[in-house]
């Protein structure tokens, strides 16, 4: 399979403009890098996850996008670095300071950075930025907002963020409900100039296949982002991070039926309803076809699989040849 860029100047097709979260999202961004030179493609990434450990910023779903990309991400998780070590770690738990979130010490060099970078006065886009550039990317990587907006999950006792949810607590709590906060507990946030700017310049967005409720959700929650999605009159494509009823990773499942939404592509649709005109969907679930049709989006089968490289190419070619 060819790895050269398609040779194609920007123009009505381009750039895809690709919303992301999570270990789903950046295997298709993976797939986009390998054919679209960098002024094709353009990805926004959800920043509701981030959080503060040791007066550091630490932002996983850029992370793991920027160490896939990079191609030095841990291919067992997802996340994180190969060829790991924790000494630091150790050495704090050594002193009674026991951090339920294990940082490495290598992927501590990039929360550094990013914090010494914030302290100065840059925006997390501009960090951002520079991180990307430092790991010899040329691709753009942009935050969903330069302000903190945060997951917040909802159990029956408890009020947790994200990372409390995913790591502490292993998924393991019922959700009741998701909200968002800024650092001023309230439920909005800007998106950020770069974000705005990106949605006037594409052609295509890209709903990349990750946790619509915990990854995709706080894209669109930011202010203004959900009516511009609504309006945007290009192709909107939405990959399904779903089959048969099981999530190829994470929690997906479990949380769409925890807040009563149908674990099926109809609940899918259900999440997606105006945000999208296009679903891709795994030929498993094609019984769905006619009532896909029903709510005014067009379905396209193709398998979901995205386990090799060579898999995220066909699911990037895939898109690239219905937005042609």
């Amino acid at each position: 399979m060819s790895l050269m860029p398609i040779k194609m100047s920007l123009n009505k097709k381009f750039p895809i403009l690709a919303l992301s979260g999570g270990v789903g999202g950046v295997k298709l961004i993976q797939g986009f890098t390998k054919i679209l030179s960098p002024d094709q493609l353009i990805t926004i990434v959800n920043t509701g996850d981030d959080e503060e450990f040791l007066g550091l910023r630490i932002c996983p779903d850029i992370d793991t996008t920027i160490y896939t990309l990079s191609g030095i991400s841990n291919k067992k998780t997802g996340w994180g670095l190969e060829k790991e070590s924790w000494k630091i770690l150790k050495n704090l738990e050594k002193m009674g300071i026991n951090q339920w979130f294990k940082i490495g010490d290598n992927d501590l060099v990039t929360h550094l950075i990013r914090t010494h970078f914030l302290k100065s006065g840059k925006t997390l886009t501009e960090t951002t930025n520079k991180i990307r550039k430092l790991y010899g990317l040329k691709f753009k990587i942009l935050p969903m907002s330069d302000e903190w907006f945060k997951t917040k999950l909802i159990t029956k006792n408890k009020k947790m963020s994200f990372q409390e949810y995913f790591v502490k607590e292993k998924s393991k709590p019922v959700i009741n409900s998701i909200i968002w906060e800024n650092d001023n507990q309230k439920n909005i946030s800007n998106p950020s100039n770069q974000f705005k700017k990106s949605l006037k310049l594409a052609s295509s967005i890209v709903f990349c296949p990750s946790n619509p409720l915990l990854s995709i959700a706080p894209i669109i929650k930011l202010k203004g982002i959900k009516k511009k999605i609504q309006n945007f009159e290009g192709n909107k494509i939405m990959i399904s991070p779903i089959r048969s009823g099981h999530a190829f990773k994470g929690p997906t499942i479990k949380i769409m039926n925890e807040l009563k939404y149908d674990p099926s592509p109809l609940g899918l649709i259900k999440f997606y309803k105006g945000l999208c005109n296009i679903f891709i969907l795994d030929p498993e679930d094609y019984k769905y076809k006619e009532d896909i049709i029903k709510e005014g989006i067009k379905p396209v089968f193709e398998p979901l699989e995205l386990t090799t490289l060579d898999d995220k190419i066909r699911m990037a070619k895939k898109i690239i040849s219905i937005i042609n």
